[in-house]
């Protein structure tokens, strides 16, 4: 990594080390990228809810 951050690089690092088997993780749009979807469900066995607005109008339809 180039020692740069946000919480979209921080997102998987932060969940990485917990147990979230069967538990539920909310997030806001900024991270509802399938890559972060993908890693809740098949990695991490939990479940998510996301909150998206309506200026990301394809995903939210």
């Amino acid at each position: 990594m180039d020692g740069k951050t946000n919480a979209i690089t921080v997102f998987q690092p932060l969940f990485t080390p917990l147990d979230l088997r069967e538990t539920v993780v909310t997030f806001d749009a900024l991270h509802s990228q399938t890559a972060h979807a993908r890693f809740l469900v098949e990695d991490k066995h939990a479940h998510y809810i996301v909150l998206i607005k309506g200026n990301q109008p394809t995903l939210h339809r």
